[in-house]
């Protein structure tokens, strides 16, 4: 390289660094061909070459290799339309521990969105639309709506054979959920980041639905859905709001203030709700504030 140095000037792309993301399917088909070194095999992933961000360019490349010979295809989108295109009905999955520490995960269309025994999220911008449970684990079975100690609205949850776990400790995350928002056969833990869950609207589905027990101790929780088999955190460090609002449209405005008539917090579902869970450091258990549901409000103490 020195020696070129005097021949050569460094452009834009002279220094580069590459990041891949690799797809799979659920029996991890496309590795286990690569590993066992049959004949014929591909290799599905997107590409850049730099730190990229929704609008930057990156490349969908499809690499196959047949009989020692490599054939490549790519094509290069924006990385937001590149992540929406192969993970359109699709979800991430993992076996035992799913770790999500950074990165954009926009998952438009999925039965559940991210699945896995234990899920743990540190960081990342997640958005994600599911048909079913938006965060999912399975520590035993699965008995959404006949267990998990549904004592009626809000039940707290009670103790069971299911030990699968939800942390989530920072990032951003959005849901949307036809089943179950957040669904952990076992506990739900939240210690930090910023969380939304939109729906169910109907059924024997919830915001929250955890067997054990769901804490709360850090950053915002933001969450709206049906009444039916509604549960609300079982323990938490900070104040929480969980009140029922009656048959809300979508589009109706959620508005909070404190005592003081400051704004709290000011939000808009797209789903249709009968249920409001709020948590966030701003709210201090056994102090009063006005909900405002449309034009309706109401004065409820924090939890």
């Amino acid at each position: 390289m020195r020696a070129m140095e005097p021949h050569m000037a460094l452009d834009e792309y002279g220094r580069s660094c590459i990041r891949n993301i690799y797809f799979d399917t659920d029996n991890y088909r496309l590795i286990r061909h690569s590993i066992e070194k049959t004949t014929y095999k591909e290799k599905l992933r997107i590409r850049s070459y730099m730190q990229a961000t929704e609008d930057s360019t990156v490349f969908v490349e499809l690499k196959k290799k047949y009989k020692h010979v490599v054939y490549k295809r790519r094509i290069s989108m924006a990385q937001s339309e590149a992540m929406a295109w192969v993970c359109k009905e699709k979800h991430c999955h993992a076996d035992d521990t799913l770790d999500v520490t950074g990165g954009d995960i926009h998952i438009t269309e999925s039965y559940e969105g991210l699945e896995a025994l234990d899920l743990n999220i540190s960081g990342g911008d997640i958005w994600l639309c599911a048909s079913d449970d938006g965060l999912n684990v399975s520590g035993g079975t699965d008995s959404s709506g006949t267990t998990g100690g549904r004592d009626g609205m809000f039940g707290k949850g009670m103790p069971s054979a299911s030990n699968g776990s939800i942390h989530i400790s920072g990032g951003s995350i959005y849901v949307t959920a036809s089943g179950d928002g957040i669904d952990a056969n076992g506990s739900i833990e939240i210690t930090g980041g910023y969380t939304v869950v939109c729906g169910p609207t109907q059924g024997d589905t919830a915001t929250l639905d955890y067997d054990t027990s769901a804490v709360i101790s850090g950053g915002t929780f933001i969450g709206t859905g049906a009444l039916g088999m509604a549960q609300s955190f079982s323990e938490s460090g900070q104040g929480v709001i969980a009140v029922n609002v009656g048959g809300q449209s979508e589009g109706t405005q959620i508005g909070l203030t404190d005592s003081s008539g400051n704004e709290i917090l000011a939000y808009t579902p797209e789903l249709s709700f009968s249920v409001f869970i709020y948590s966030s450091p701003d709210i201090v258990k056994g102090e009063s504030y006005t909900v405002l549901i449309g034009s309706d409000s109401g004065t409820v103490t924090a939890n």
